[in-house]
């Protein structure tokens, strides 16, 4: 390789035009030449091993991005599996709820039947009540009546009934 640089600087050092008349004066000497050869095969030696190196580091990373890929595979397959378990369960128990909402609803519609409402439950005490205070009339005219008070009784039971 040395060789080869070698010949290529010297190409280019007969073709090439000095930026400078100054420089021509100033050539390097072989020993100079030779210094810097050397830098730079060391400098490319350097740069072999640096390369050799980050593509060690890049396989490494190649290989624990396939394995990450593994993973996330199987983690997404999980996922699906349980995201599955978790409609059938959601099904399972929207059916068990309706079924006995259901259920509640009949119970209670039967116990209405069974039951009176309010609004029956007032018509009844309303009608008990006119027959209590239509039994008193009765009783208070027929005490009237006994007690010698015709007149009032006949006004009382006038009043009364209409």
């Amino acid at each position: 390789m040395a060789a080869t640089l070698r010949e290529y600087t010297a190409k280019r050092a007969i073709h090439a035009r000095p930026p400078h008349a100054a420089r021509l004066d100033k050539l390097p000497s072989e020993g100079h030449m030779e210094a810097r050869f050397s830098r730079l095969e060391s400098g490319v030696e350097h740069i072999r091993r640096d390369m050799a190196e980050t593509r060690a580091d890049v396989r490494q990373i190649n290989v624990r991005l396939s394995a990450l890929e593994c993973i996330s595979a199987r983690t997404e397959a999980r996922l699906d599996a349980t995201d599955a378990k978790i409609d059938t369960v959601e099904r399972t128990l929207t059916e068990k709820i309706d079924t006995v909402q259901r259920t509640l609803s009949d119970k209670i519609d039967g116990l209405a039947d069974r039951y009176m409402t309010k609004h029956q439950f007032a018509l009844w005490a309303l009608a008990g009540a006119v027959a209590v205070l239509g039994s008193a009339a009765a009783l208070i005219g027929v005490l009237l009546r006994a007690m010698g008070h015709p007149l009032v009784a006949d006004v009382f039971e006038a009043i009364s009934h209409e």
